[in-house]
């Protein structure tokens, strides 16, 4: 029997979501949880995540034996031995030609970013930045909707037989003192959600500092200088200078999306990305 097992994960106790060698891996801490209970198949993981990267609703597959009924139960058992930093949320019966990587039509992330004073005990899951213009962030968010080559937002050395994914949805929003970017796309490459990003924040950046020569390459990283909309001047010619610079910003993200032309390729960190939902 094949069971389908939805469940979340603080990405910031394992080495990533796959097995690892040294056995520091989600997969391997929710196999040794499985153990117990009598479960030894294989799991199969509908996507992979990277060290500190969590997950609200993993999905992943495994054969049990026939036996297993109680499948509220079964998710009690194992949780006694996968807590405290992974929690099966839910369980059930698949067909055996169910694939929860091929199967799935969307995937969707969230990356969080705190506002609020620097905690270190908040610090693995959430990305401190002081605020920025959301209405902007979101012009920018926008130009990733639609199929494109994004062969410049992916991890060097990467090996896949297409960039080419199909984003639907891009944009942020504000909550209190965080503000969640969302990304839903039927697949997404390595690094690809954490270098875009960190283009947009780029761009904001150099739309606000009006660093946008071609030849100017040592850039100020971005999470040491955003600043909030409030702190600019009212000054018309101000805004007029700045309304420029933004539009040449977004210019420099379209140039990395049509013509694979990155403006950076440091990513933004992992802590703040969580996999949030797979789509079936």
């Amino acid at each position: 029997m094949k069971i389908k097992l939805i469940f979340s994960y603080d990405g910031s106790k394992f080495q990533g979501s796959q097995t690892q060698p040294h056995e520091n891996g989600v997969e391997d801490i929710l196999s040794s949880a499985l153990a117990h209970v009598g479960i030894f198949g294989k799991i199969i993981s509908s996507s992979r995540t990277d060290k500190d990267v969590h997950a609200n609703n993993q999905v992943a597959c495994v054969e049990c034996g026939e036996h297993f009924k109680d499948f509220k139960k079964l998710a009690n058992l194992i949780n006694r031995h996968a807590h405290p930093h992974i929690h099966i949320k839910q369980i059930s019966k698949v067909d055996e030609s169910f694939h929860p990587r091929y199967d799935a039509k969307f995937r969707q992330y969230r990356y969080i970013i705190n506002h609020g004073e620097f905690s270190p005990f908040l610090s693995q899951y959430y990305t401190f930045l002081l605020k920025f213009d959301l209405k902007k962030a979101n012009e920018l968010l926008a130009l990733f909707i639609g199929e494109h080559d994004f062969s410049a937002f992916m991890k060097l050395g990467s090996e896949v037989k297409s960039p080419v994914r199909k984003i639907t949805k891009a944009f942020c929003y504000s909550r209190g003192e965080k503000t969640i970017i969302v990304f839903k796309a039927n697949g997404f490459l390595r690094a690809q959600i954490r270098l875009m990003i960190a283009s947009v924040f780029k761009a904001l950046e150099l739309a606000q500092i009006g660093k946008l020569n071609k030849n100017e390459s040592k850039i100020t990283r971005y999470s040491e200088i955003l600043r909030t909309s409030d702190n600019l001047s009212n000054n018309t010619d101000t805004n007029s200078i700045q309304d420029e610079n933004f539009k040449k910003a977004k210019e420099l993200l379209c140039k990395a999306i049509y013509e694979q032309r990155a403006i950076t390729r440091m990513p933004a960190p992992p802590n703040g990305l969580y996999l949030n939902r797979v789509f079936y």
